[in-house]
């Protein structure tokens, strides 16, 4: 008995009685249903050779989209397609991270290391003020869930009147002075008055993270990381955004945090990266789909000029 036949008879057992048939009369209905499955798979074999045949047409026009795509090479076309697709992020989207890297102060008169090929100074910070791209991202926010992450010390987005409990600034900023020794893993407000550590009385320094700096004090910060990272947690079923504006590829720590997150969440995290000089994204995430929802945008602009032709 073939292995189809004894299929069959297993189904006739389960939902027939079969010991009112006679042997041939069981064999008869056997054969008879077989023909009948045989026939529908048959029928049904046109189909399945047309649907082949669309799906190999489709990955081919998939392919010759993806050969000819130059995700480095902004032209018009595509410039048209990346505002439209970060339009339909920000109006869909109600849980935002904003992360930003020095770019993001470059139009504040900060200047970028790279870019200058100096360092800015303490009076650079302070007499800094945050640009109109702050207020454009702070409107936006007024009714959503937001936290900032940046990896710039200038406090613009506190100046800008974002709430500080929800800014982490993953290398401290200039508003803070700590132990020169970090003695007691403390921070203290930057003032004229406070000259010596409250705790030991040695020096007090500016509580920023600095190359190779085994005495940067990061208990602050990680206060703040642990508060998002729950915060994200909690709102992944929601759908999170991450408007990435400024994160540069030579110390790329905010830009690689964006990318470990819509690797990690592909379905609940999506991404705007506005950079007018590294506006790529790895070309897996742009390929990424989830039904119909487009995942990421990259604009090779400046933050003001970017943020005026996509924000509502």
């Amino acid at each position: 008995m073939s292995l189809e036949d004894k299929f069959l008879l297993n189904f006739f057992h389960n939902n027939f009685d079969t010991s009112l048939l006679s042997p041939d009369e069981l064999e008869d209905m056997i054969r008879n249903t077989n023909k009948e499955i045989q026939k529908h798979i048959e029928s049904q074999q046109g189909k399945y050779d047309e649907f082949i045949l669309k799906e190999k047409k489709l990955k081919s026009v998939t392919d010759n989209f993806w050969e000819n795509y130059d995700n480095s090479n902004m032209s018009n076309t595509n410039i048209l397609w990346e505002l439209k697709k970060a339009r339909k992020l920000l109006k869909t989207h109600k849980n935002i991270i904003i992360a930003t890297g020095s770019g993001m102060s470059q139009e504040s008169g900060i200047p970028t290391f790279r870019g200058s090929g100096k360092l800015f100074s303490s009076k650079e910070l302070e007499g800094a003020v945050p640009h109109k791209g702050y207020q454009f991202l702070l409107d936006y926010c007024k009714d959503k869930e937001y936290f900032v992450l940046t990896s710039n010390i200038d406090c613009l987005f506190n100046k800008a009147g974002f709430d500080e409990n929800r800014t982490v600034e993953t290398h401290g900023n200039y508003n803070r002075l700590q132990c020169v020794k970090n003695c007691s893993s403390l921070t203290y407000p930057s003032t004229k008055d406070m000259q010596k550590c409250p705790e030991c009385g040695d020096d007090l320094r500016p509580n920023i993270l600095m190359l190779g700096d085994r005495y940067w004090c990061s208990k602050d910060v990680k206060v703040k990381e642990e508060k998002m990272d729950k915060w994200i947690e909690e709102k992944l079923e929601d759908k999170i955004l991450i408007i990435e504006i400024g994160c540069g590829i030579h110390i790329p720590v905010i830009r690689n945090y964006s990318e470990l997150l819509l690797e990690k969440y592909p379905e609940n995290i999506s991404l705007i990266r506005i950079n007018p000089d590294y506006p790529s994204i790895p070309d897996k995430f742009l390929r990424f789909r989830q039904g119909n929802r487009v995942s990421t945008s990259r604009l090779e602009e400046r933050c003001i000029l970017a943020l005026q032709s996509i924000l509502p």
